[in-house]
């Protein structure tokens, strides 16, 4: 059975910025049964620590080295990758990139986080022109929506997109559904792949990307929603339910 859990952050634990129902509880009780767990977000429009702050204030038990975001893993990328970039990232999540090269001209990269300043058309201008001049795209996600307490909400993946489109280039994703974005986090816990669990309420990025990396995975949902481009997984309603798929112990 499984000995460690990753768990989506939006629609699983947070739903806005409010704790979604259960999920305070469950997070105690896989910690009283010794169960490690990681938060593995796409989120890219703040740091990890406004994460991990953010998780709190709505009354989860969270510590920051638990959280792992598609900005660390992407500031992990750029220094092995080395060169400049072109960053279109929000203000608060460059706090995670502090020490990497910026350039405006003929970067080595164009790095492409969830910010609102992407989809400006000037933005997206000069994205092209360094893209078409031999800059490569990272993008940090390409999630093509998350929830909101008032429903779907277009998610970065759109603006990677058209960028791929015009520039006629392919995007390097970092976050999920990256394989090694998840082995960073079933790493980080000692544990072998097919002991870890993912839990997550986007079919593709969540569900998919773990089952293509070696692990288990558990969708969060309605089961009407689930795509069928895989075997289905283990499908809960809510975070709330997830310890009836644990023997107790």
């Amino acid at each position: 059975m499984w000995r460690g859990v990753l768990l989506d952050v939006g629609g699983v634990l947070l739903v806005g910025d409010r704790a979604a129902p259960g999920a305070a509880d469950t997070l105690r009780a896989l910690r009283r049964r010794g169960i490690p767990l990681r938060l593995l977000s796409n989120t890219s429009s703040c740091s990890r620590a406004t994460l991990a702050d953010r998780l709190r204030r709505a009354g989860l038990e969270v510590e920051t080295p638990e959280v792992l975001t598609a900005t660390t893993a992407t500031a992990d990328h750029l220094r092995g990758a080395g060169g400049t970039s072109l960053f279109f990232v929000a203000p608060d999540a460059r706090a995670d990139l502090a020490g990497l090269a910026p350039s405006d001209d003929h970067p080595d990269h164009v790095v492409v986080g969830d910010t609102d300043a992407i989809f400006a058309r000037a933005a997206m201008d000069r994205a092209v022109r360094a893209l078409r001049h031999g800059a490569d795209l990272v993008a940090m996600a390409r999630n093509r929506w998350y929830q909101t307490a008032a429903g779907p909400a277009v998610d970065v993946g759109a603006a990677v997109a058209a960028l791929e489109y015009a520039a006629e280039v392919e995007a390097l994703v970092v976050g999920k559904p990256s394989p090694g974005f998840f082995r960073q986090g079933v790493r980080s816990m000692g544990l072998p792949s097919g002991a870890v669990v993912m839990v997550g309420d986007d079919p593709e990025a969540d569900v998919l990307g773990a089952q293509r990396a070696g692990l288990d995975a558990v969708y969060v949902g309605p089961r009407r929603d689930w795509a069928a481009v895989a075997s289905v997984p283990a499908t809960i309603p809510s975070i709330g339910h997830l310890l009836e798929l644990f023997p107790q112990t």
